[in-house]
C-alpha cells in the first residue's frame, strides 16, 4: 500500500506538495524499503476517543471491513486502518467525502456518510 500511495505522489495522481516532492526524489528500491520499514512497526494506539464515539464507529466499521480486513489491517492494496491516528483518519475521510482525494469507492462510500458518521469511524478505527 505504501509503495503504491509514493508511486502516486510521485506520479502526481495523489496531491500533496511535500510528499510530491519527497517521493518525486525516490527510487523505486527506496519505496520498497520504506515501506518494508513502516510495515516492520507495530501500530500504536493513539487512544483518548471518546467511548460512546468508539462505539458508534464500531457499530458501523462492517462497511469497512470488506476491503480493509477483518482486524483493519489493510493489505497490499489497502490502507491499514487499525491504530492509525484520529485526525488523520479523520482528515482522509472528508478528503474522500469532498472529492479532494480521488478514489471512486471511497468517496461512493463516504458520500453517504454524516461528518459524525465519519468521526465515530475515526475514533473506532484510531482505537484498535
Amino acid at each position: 500500500y505504501i509503495v503504491n500511495q509514493l508511486q502516486a505522489f510521485k506520479a502526481g495522481t495523489r496531491k500533496n506538495s511535500l510528499m510530491e516532492s519527497t517521493a518525486g526524489n525516490m527510487t523505486d528500491d527506496d519505496m520498497k524499503n520504506l515501506a518494508a520499514y513502516f510495515a516492520s512497526r507495530p501500530p500504536v494506539n493513539s487512544g483518548g476517543s471518546d467511548p460512546e464515539l468508539v462505539k458508534k464507529g464500531e457499530a458501523s466499521a462492517a462497511m469497512c471491513l470488506g476491503c480493509h480486513g477483518q482486524g483493519a489491517e489493510g493489505n497490499g492494496q489497502v490502507a491499514r486502518l487499525a491504530g492509525q491516528h484520529y485526525p488523520y483518519l479523520l482528515k482522509q475521510l472528508r478528503n474522500f467525502k469532498s472529492g479532494k482525494r480521488e478514489n471512486g469507492q471511497m468517496q461512493a462510500i463516504t458520500s453517504g456518510l454524516t461528518d459524525s458518521d465519519l468521526n465515530a469511524l475515526a475514533a473506532y478505527f484510531s482505537s484498535l
